[in-house]
């Protein structure tokens, strides 16, 4: 939603100062969620989709297991995927992963794909750290996602996420 406010703002011409004043909303905090640096909440986010003619809406976010093992996850899927495996896609993949995994413990072989999750956000972290940073801004779920204690199967799932993963970002 930050970047639809920020492309909106922009393709319409208007100044940080106006969309403030426009909206209501500070011109630092304006600044903060432009940058990455905040996390609005949804009355701020309300205020800004307003004055920029943007309506928020929820809905349930599906997530494919099989286009995630396609982008590095180490999984074995059900049907093979191509796709187009770019940094922005892996991103919006992984966010929306993250942001929806942990509220559906329904999800099949659940234990096995938070493993794999695990690694892959793991192999992100350690190897891609300027991405890692733009996961946790995108998803402030994330860092909660990964346990405190690193075990070896994290670390093997680890190598076999960064197998892959490697080839493209």
């Amino acid at each position: 939603m930050f970047l639809k406010i920020l492309n909106k703002r922009k393709s319409l011409g208007l100044s940080q100062v106006a969309l403030s004043a426009r909206s209501g909303v500070s011109l630092p905090t304006l600044q903060r969620i432009e940058s990455g640096k905040a996390n609005p909440s949804l009355g701020t986010l309300e205020l800004l989709a307003s004055a920029l003619d943007l309506q928020l809406s929820c809905h349930d976010v599906f997530v494919d297991w099989d286009e995630l093992a396609a982008y590095g996850l180490p999984l074995q899927p059900q049907e093979i995927r191509h796709v187009r495996k770019t940094r922005e896609n892996f991103v919006m993949a992984m966010c929306r992963v993250c942001s929806s995994f942990e509220q559906d413990r329904l999800v099949p072989d659940f234990s096995r794909k938070r493993e794999a999750l695990i690694g892959t956000l793991l192999a992100v972290k350690l190897h891609y750290v300027d991405l890692y940073k733009e996961l946790c801004v995108r998803c402030s779920l994330v860092e909660q996602l990964l346990p405190r204690v690193i075990e070896g199967r994290h670390i093997k799932l680890k190598r076999l996420a960064l197998a892959q993963i490697g080839t493209y970002l």
